[in-house]
């Protein structure tokens, strides 16, 4: 009976100094006599806050109950804080849960304080939560702060790569203007060499039934006679004395100025390519200190689901030797890079890659996934994604020493044991 007797004043406590399902900072909005609703403004009296029945009508009188819970909803409910029934989960953080979870017989809060009257009796898990969040923590304060130590190498290095890339630039401009100078020229050679073609196909090429070409075998006298003609023969050597050339040079003349021009066209264009490509690239965002630029190029690969995938950074994104997609800048900054374009998949359009950019000591790709047809999720853990400055505000919220070592992990980040806190 007396323990009885102590439970029952205990919450008696409980619920006089504070209110039920509201983070402390709340409860001076439910001192004195009465309470007004927050957000629909009514006026009621304080002995009916928290007593199952719903007088508000925003359902801000039942923070600790599941009776307003049809209007009290994580999405629509407006307060100044967030939403629902406040966790307090001591050793943990606090969270807050839907009030259709409360007293609804499951563990909700790691504290156990959402069955406070459904006579279940809870775990309190919160310090092993706690401890679990600790750890995870940790090793992602360890991992910015390794990272960031390569992620100086990578701004070094980007340091010579970008005027590197201008000279690249420079150079291939230089290269284009000489190439449309050089195609004007072929252009004037193909044109004189089609006019002396043109005369020459008239003497070499006669449609004429009593022609025989100088290139066709004579197989009979008769035609060795009309080939023999002395006109015809007076034609060809007044073409030849008067170009330097025989009719059938003159034509073989005008198929290599043909060629030459086509071949300088092609140049161009791939030089016009070389270009625009440069000019992207330094104009895409690499970070702050160009950070993101030594990846470029960089081939990283990895394997799932039985395929082999390969990011060619800031270029491609390949499933084996099919094509998911070309570099087409960051979709979100320096966070997720969308790669579009891919080959066609039939029924959903052209295959495309979105890369989530994270922090990681080594340059590694994984997470491969297919969330929807042909459209293709993965990440990609780079130095250069790693920040001292998330690092320190880690710490500080977690309140660990700045210069404590406080974890051993890999190179792919993942712990192999947990010093002082272990």
């Amino acid at each position: 009976r007396s323990a009885v007797l102590l439970v029952f004043f205990s919450l008696v406590v409980v619920l006089n100094a504070s209110v039920i399902g509201v983070p402390e900072s709340d409860t001076t909005l439910y001192e004195g006599e009465l309470f007004t609703c927050r957000k629909s403004g009514e006026t009621i009296q304080k002995a009916m806050v928290n007593d199952d029945f719903c007088d508000c009508q925003d359902g801000s009188d039942e923070p600790g109950t599941a009776a307003c819970s049809n209007v009290i909803t994580l999405s629509s409910y407006e307060v100044p804080h967030q939403k629902g029934f406040y966790c307090q989960n001591k050793g943990f953080k606090p969270s807050f849960i839907s009030n259709s979870f409360v007293n609804d017989g499951i563990c909700d809060c790691c504290d156990g304080s959402d069955e406070y009257n459904s006579g279940i009796n809870c775990e309190d898990t919160c310090k092993e939560k706690g401890k679990e969040e600790l750890q995870n923590v940790m090793q992602e304060i360890h991992m910015h702060e390794e990272g960031a130590k390569h992620k100086l190498t990578m701004i070094e290095e980007a340091k010579q790569l970008r005027p590197s890339l201008q000279r690249d630039l420079d150079l291939a401009r230089i290269k284009l203007d000489e190439l449309r100078e050089k195609l004007v020229e072929l252009q004037a050679k193909e044109e004189k060499a089609k006019g002396i073609n043109d005369l020459a196909v008239e003497v070499h090429d006669d449609d004429s039934d009593d022609y025989i070409r100088e290139d066709e075998e004579a197989d009979d006298e008769e035609k060795m006679i009309r080939r023999a003609d002395p006109e015809r023969i007076s034609q060809r050597r007044q073409f030849e004395e008067k170009y330097g050339m025989t009719t059938q040079d003159a034509k073989d003349e005008y198929k290599a100025a043909k060629a030459e021009v086509k071949t300088c066209n092609k140049g161009i264009k791939d030089e016009e390519t070389r270009v625009e490509q440069f000019e992207k690239l330094l104009n895409t965002e690499f970070g702050p200190d160009d950070e993101f630029l030594p990846l470029r190029g960089q081939s990283i690969s990895t394997r799932a689901g039985g395929y082999n995938y390969e990011l060619r950074v800031f270029e491609s994104a390949l499933q084996g030797s099919t094509s998911l997609g070309n570099w087409n800048g960051w979709k979100e900054k320096n966070t997720k890079m969308s790669y579009t374009g891919g080959k066609r998949c039939w029924g959903a359009g052209d295959r495309e890659a979105e890369v989530t950019v994270v922090c990681g000591i080594t340059n590694t790709l994984s997470q491969v996934d297919e969330p929807s047809t042909c459209s293709y999720t993965m990440v990609l853990q780079t130095p250069a994604a790693c920040s001292l400055e998330h690092a320190a505000a880690l710490r500080l919220a977690y309140d660990l020493a700045a210069d404590e070592e406080i974890l051993d992990i890999d190179d792919q980040g993942n712990a192999k044991n947990f010093g002082w806190f272990f």
